[in-house]
C-alpha cells in the first residue's frame, strides 16, 4: 500500500514507518462516505502538523 521509495529516498531522509501509517490512517479518514464523518480541514492540517513534527 505505501511506496517503498517513500520510506527510503536517494534526496532526503527515510520517513519513520509510523509517520507514514499515521498519515494513511488520516487519509482513510477523509475518504469516509459520510460528509459528516470525514475531518474538518483544520482537523486534517493540525493532524499533519502533528505527524510531521513527531
Amino acid at each position: 500500500m505505501v511506496d517503498p521509495a517513500l520510506l527510503r529516498d536517494a534526496h532526503a531522509p527515510p520517513l519513520p514507518k509510523k509517520e507514514v501509517v499515521a498519515a494513511f490512517h488520516l487519509a482513510l479518514a477523509c475518504t469516509e462516505l459520510d460528509p459528516e464523518l470525514r475531518p474538518r480541514m483544520k482537523a486534517v492540517a493540525d493532524t499533519l502538523d502533528k505527524i510531521g513534527s513527531s
